[in-house]
This record gives C-alpha cells, sequence and structure tokens, in this order.
C-alpha cells in the first residue's frame, strides 16, 4: 500500500474520473479478454497505468491471497517502486475481516475509519500508507483469493459511489483475467479440461455494433442456440428469444447504444423439448473517437438453475408463510376457545351416560355428528369430547358460531377469500375450513346458515373441496364435521328453510343431549364442580351447599340449563359472606295465562333480567356475557333474535 504518485505534477489536475474511466473499461476489458497467460502481467501492470492515469491515482495494487490464507502479497502494482509490503491479517485486523466478508473497503480519510480500526489506521500510519482508498475484494464462487487496492498517497480525495462502482468492474476485470490465466496455466495440456471448465462457468462473450452485426463467442453460439457455421445476425438472434421478450429485449439494446451505454436483461431462450432456457446478458457501450456509442460489448450467462432455485425458493416460502398463518390462526384460536371451555362432561345420570355412551361409538370414526338440544345444554362440550377421543385430538378443533356472523360475511369466514376479492380485502385469508384441515370443525346453530350458502356446505361435505372467495381453483381439505343446532331441522326442512340433502348428510349420527330437567341426578355434581371452579377464581374456599337451597335448585325446571345453573353458582359464591353457599334459583315461573311458558319466552326473560342487573353492559368483566356464559357476540346475536331492546 505505500509507494509513489503516478502522475508527478507539481500541482494535483483535476480530472473527470468516471467519464474517462467509463471510456476506459471497455478497451481493458477486450484487451484483457484476449492476451495469452505469456503477457497477462504486463498487461495488468499497463492497465494499472492507465487506470492511474485516467483518474488521477498515486497507486493501483492487486494483491493475491497466500497459502497461509492469511496474507495478501502484492503480485502486480503501478507504480513498481516501491515495492507494496505483505499485509497479515493481524496487521489490519478489522479491515481484513471486511474484505474476507466480500465488502468493499472504503474511505476518504483515515479519520473515515472507525474507533474499532484503530490498530488498522496506526498500521497504515506507519508505513505511510494510503490516506484516501478503496480496496475491492476478488473473489471467485464464495472465496476471496485477493483484492485490488486503489489509493491517494499525497492528498485525501473524496471517491464518489459512481466512481467506485467503476473500481468494482476493473477489479472483476483482474479477478476474470486472474481466474482465466489459472485455468490455461493449470488446464493447458488438456483441451478437454479447459472445455469443462468453460461450459462450468455458463459464460459467453458477445458484441452487437449500431449497423446490427454480433460477434459471439462458442459458448454464446450454443446459449443462444446457434450452430457452429452459422451467422449470428441481430434479427435472426431475436427471433430465437421467447416472443414475450422480443421487444423488451429489442428496446433495451437500442437504448443502451442510443445513449444509455448500459444494458442489463434477463430473457428466455425456447428449446427444442418445450423447455425454456434463462439467460442474463450484461454489457457495456464503447465509443468512437467523436464519443458517440458504436459497440456494446458484454456477458452471457445461463441462469436457468438460479431461476428455478429461485421460484422454488418462492414457492417454499409461500408455504412457510401459509403455515406460519395457519399457527397463528390456530393460537388465536385456542387462546380464545381456552377462555370458554370449562372442563369435561360431568354426570352420572342415565341421561348423560349414553350421550357418553355415543360419543365413545362414534368418536374414532371420520362420520359427521350432528349434536341436537336445547340452549345451554353443553352440546360444545360434546364436540370437544367427540373431537379428544378421535385420531385428530393433536390439533385444535375450530369452532364457529354461525349464529353471530352476518351473512354477508358467512361464506369468507367458512371459506376464506383472496387478496381484493371485495371491497375491504386487503390480503388473503384462509377460511375456517381451510385452518380445520386435518382436524375437527365445530358448526354451532348451524340452523342459522342462510340457504344460498347451505348447497356449498354440502359439497364440503360431500366432496371435501370449495373455493376460496375470489379463486376459482378448488382447494381440498380433510375435514371432519360436527355440527349442533337447538332448532328442529326436520320443521326448518319441511319449512323451506333448510336443505333436506342437507339435512340428512349432517344427521348421519345425531347425539340428543338432554336438558337439565331430564338429568336432576347431576344438578348436586354440576353445582359442586362449579363452586370448586368459581372458589379458586375468587381465592376462597368453599365447604359446600345448604342442603336446602340444593333440594330448591333440584326442583327448579332450569330452562336455561347447566349454562344459567353455573351462572347461579357464580351469583351464589360471589355473595356468599361464609363457607358455605345458597343456591337462588329464579322464582318459579307462573303457569297462568300472565306469562308464558314457551322455551323461547323464558329464555327472553332470563337475559333481559341479566342484562338489567348488570345495567345492560354486555362485554367486559362482569358483563352480561360473563354472567349468561357466552360469547358477546352470541349475546348480541340471541337479543337481535329475540327482540330484545334497550328502552331509551
Amino acid at each position: 500500500m505505500r509507494g509513489s504518485r503516478c502522475m508527478q505534477n507539481e500541482q494535483p489536475v483535476e480530472h473527470a474520473p468516471t467519464s474517462a474511466l467509463a471510456e476506459l473499461i471497455p478497451a481493458l476489458l477486450a484487451r484483457l479478454v484476449s492476451v495469452g497467460p505469456e503477457a497477462v502481467d504486463a498487461e495488468i501492470v499497463a492497465a494499472q497505468r492507465q487506470v492511474c492515469e485516467a483518474v488521477g491515482l498515486d497507486r493501483v495494487t492487486l494483491f493475491q491471497l497466500q497459502a497461509d490464507g492469511q496474507s495478501l502479497a502484492s503480485t502486480h502494482t503501478w507504480p513498481l517502486d516501491p515495492p507494496e509490503p505483505t499485509v497479515r491479517s493481524s496487521d489490519l485486523p478489522f479491515l481484513s475481516a471486511m474484505l474476507f466478508r466480500r465488502e468493499v473497503i472504503h474511505f476518504n480519510s483515515r479519520n473515515d475509519l472507525p474507533e474499532e480500526a484503530r490498530r488498522d489506521r496506526d498500521w497504515i500510519a506507519n508505513i505511510n500508507g494510503p490516506v484516501s482508498n478503496v480496496t475491492i475484494p476478488l473473489v471467485v464462487g464464495d472465496r476471496v483469493f485477493g483484492a485490488v487496492a486503489f489509493s491517494m498517497l499525497s492528498r485525501e480525495r473524496t471517491f464518489e459511489l459512481t466512481l467506485v462502482e467503476q473500481f468494482r468492474v476493473i477489479a472483476g476485470v483482474f479477478a476474470g483475467t486472474i481466474v482465466r490465466t489459472r485455468l490455461w496455466l493449470e488446464l493447458q495440456s488438456n483441451s478437454e479440461h479447459v472445455n469443462l471448465a468453460v461450459d462450468a462457468a455458463k459464460l459467453g462473450l458477445w458484441s452487437w455494433d449500431a449497423e446490427g452485426r454480433m460477434w459471439a463467442l462458442p459458448r454464446t453460439r450454443e446459449l443462444l442456440g446457434f450452430g457452429a457455421d452459422e451467422s449470428v445476425v441481430y434479427e435472426q438472434f431475436l427471433t430465437r428469444l421467447h416472443e414475450e421478450d422480443r421487444a423488451r429485449v429489442k428496446g433495451a439494446m437500442m437504448r443502451a447504444i442510443e445513449g444509455r451505454g448500459e444494458y442489463c436483461e434477463e430473457y428466455r431462450i425456447p428449446q427444442a423439448d418445450g423447455s425454456v432456457r434463462w439467460v442474463l446478458s450484461h454489457g457495456r457501450c464503447c465509443k468512437d473517437k467523436t464519443g458517440r456509442n458504436y459497440e456494446v460489448v458484454g456477458v452471457l450467462q445461463d441462469i436457468t438453475e438460479t431461476r428455478q432455485t429461485i421460484d422454488r425458493l418462492a414457492n417454499a416460502l409461500e408455504e412457510i408463510r401459509l403455515l406460519r398463518d395457519r399457527l397463528q390462526n390456530e393460537n388465536m384460536y385456542l387462546q380464545e376457545e381456552a377462555k370458554q371451555y370449562h372442563g369435561q362432561i360431568i354426570g352420572r345420570s342415565t341421561a348423560i351416560r349414553e350421550v357418553l355412551r355415543q360419543v365413545e361409538q362414534v368418536a374414532a370414526s371420520p362420520t359427521t355428528v350432528l349434536i341436537q338440544g336445547e340452549t345451554g345444554t353443553g352440546k360444545e362440550l360434546v364436540a370437544q369430547a367427540i373431537h379428544d377421543a378421535s385420531r385428530r385430538k393433536d390439533r385444535p378443533m375450530i369452532k364457529v358460531n354461525c349464529a353471530a356472523i352476518p351473512a354477508a360475511l358467512m361464506e369468507s369466514e367458512f371459506f376464506g377469500r383472496e387478496k381484493g376479492a371485495y371491497t375491504g380485502a386487503l390480503s388473503r385469508q384462509p377460511g375456517r375450513f381451510e385452518l380445520a384441515d386435518g382436524s375437527t370443525i365445530f358448526l354451532d346453530e348451524v340452523g342459522e346458515i342462510p340457504l344460498e350458502l347451505q348447497a356449498k356446505l354440502l359439497r364440503v361435505l360431500q366432496e371435501r373441496k370449495f373455493e376460496r372467495l375470489g379463486s376459482p381453483r378448488p382447494v381440498s381439505v380433510d375435514v371432519r364435521i360436527i355440527a349442533a343446532t337447538n332448532r328442529d331441522l326436520q320443521a326448518e326442512v319441511r319449512a323451506g328453510r333448510f336443505r333436506q340433502d342437507l339435512y340428512y348428510r349432517l344427521s348421519v349420527f345425531p347425539i340428543t343431549v338432554p336438558p337439565l330437567r331430564e338429568r336432576v341426578d347431576d344438578i348436586p355434581l354440576l353445582a359442586s364442580a362449579f363452586l370448586r371452579e368459581f372458589g379458586a377464581t375468587l381465592g376462597r374456599q368453599f365447604t359446600g351447599i345448604a342442603r336446602s337451597s340444593m333440594d330448591a335448585a333440584m326442583g327448579y325446571p332450569w330452562p336455561g340449563n347447566v349454562r344459567e345453573l353455573r351462572n347461579v353458582v357464580e351469583r351464589a359464591a360471589i355473595a356468599a359472606t361464609g363457607t358455605r353457599v345458597r343456591l337462588e334459583p329464579p322464582a318459579t315461573i307462573a303457569t297462568g295465562s300472565s306469562k308464558s311458558m314457551m322455551l323461547e319466552d323464558v329464555e327472553k326473560a332470563h337475559i333481559l333480567q341479566v342484562l338489567q342487573d348488570r345495567g345492560w353492559r354486555i362485554r367486559g368483566t362482569g358483563g352480561a356475557a360473563e354472567a349468561l356464559g357466552l360469547k358477546p357476540t352470541t349475546l348480541e346475536s340471541r337479543m337481535k333474535k329475540l327482540g330484545i331492546r334497550r328502552a331509551r
């Protein structure tokens, strides 16, 4: 890195470095490409001298890595004297590390070097090294085998980025020349090995002038599909390109020679077997004495494998993205469902044992199950029990409350959507059936699905296929379907509100969950389990439930079923002043004409009472939804259906 200036003028001369170097590079490339190994050293030094003179540098040095893998020795330099010292990694630890990471070293002043490079800065100063420098690593494959240093020794200088990029090109020319010379010297005795090396490099040189004449080396002819004796003519060259690429490539070449000066395009060459070869073509213009672009010279490289690798990587990344999104969505479902799931089915009555027997029968098969029962009987727990006992238990069961989804959004919620499927669809979104692939989907309140969507659901049941909203491509899924309803679907079929064929498909294995009034013997077990749960939540120890209040509870009809019982136990636990609690079910509903005994009316009255008790607050801790054991969206849906509105 030491030496005298290239230009010996007393006053520094200002140059137009980038334009001068731009004119010099094509000539250097043409000369070094054709030079024989016996003259390559002299030509490299001559090229270094020309670069120094064109840009106003003090020194250009080419270093090559030594056998120890840690030292860089000067093999070509201008000026020749004094010689450059061998540079060890220990001399320049920071800059050597940059170089071996294939990073460009660039400082306009030694003071630009960071504090971590203090040792490097001191060593450069001690040997009277460069005050401004750009060093480009020479790389073959992924290995650094040398470097080219462009240095100022007598005064500081700002190297513009355009000039640094031109230094990169020159370093690349030197690297190519050295590698080519090494290969020639190593393989000159074996022409077959030389041919193999050229094939492995997958490079071809070409030129094209403003008159349309083209010149190409054999490798270039092979890549473009020209025979050894076939003339390479510009118009004929264009016909060899893929028809979709011709206009683009022609325009880029014309723009290069008409003024832009550079050309870089990727394009396809159709092959006889129907496949395509991808090539990367990169070139620069040569100027005549008048400054007019008269020829483009460049390099052609086969990038078919690279493009295929990129495509495979893109596909793999898309699969990873889909899996990531799926896992995130499943995690969201699990977090939400963890808030709603209250444990295993509790009971030992004959009615509940029959339900558990049916669960055990059907769990191991992929059969579709229809769970019927009044609101609050625990249909979701039965569905969860079927899933947990099935072969699909290792993946979460996806739950959908059909009554809580607006009809306009139900199709996209079920089957997903593509980006742009409708206004506001800003991204691709997988549907619930896609999330349930390989698992179970639980369709709660299936009777709420509109008729127009029932046909699509029937197709999923029959074929296990569907299309995302906005996409014609079918998506295949392996999903087990469990549906639940508190409606009489047969009556819905007769009324024309539910498809008969869909009903038959859903009710392959029906299970009816009994209301709490038909399993009175389970009330003490359920109440005790709920009391333990709320005791843990409240941080209190309860010893039991007062016998008299338990008798009253067993005599109450529980129109809200297990859910209503749970809410009564929660209220009792909160209100208890001692360790024993008293259950206070709502007063027995009158049987006179003043009040209806219809289940829907009882449910409406109960919801109204809870809303009034909670100040009409639906969401949040202590809200009506929490007290009723419902999701807020489910409660709002039930309120809408029952016509419940707050008086203004």
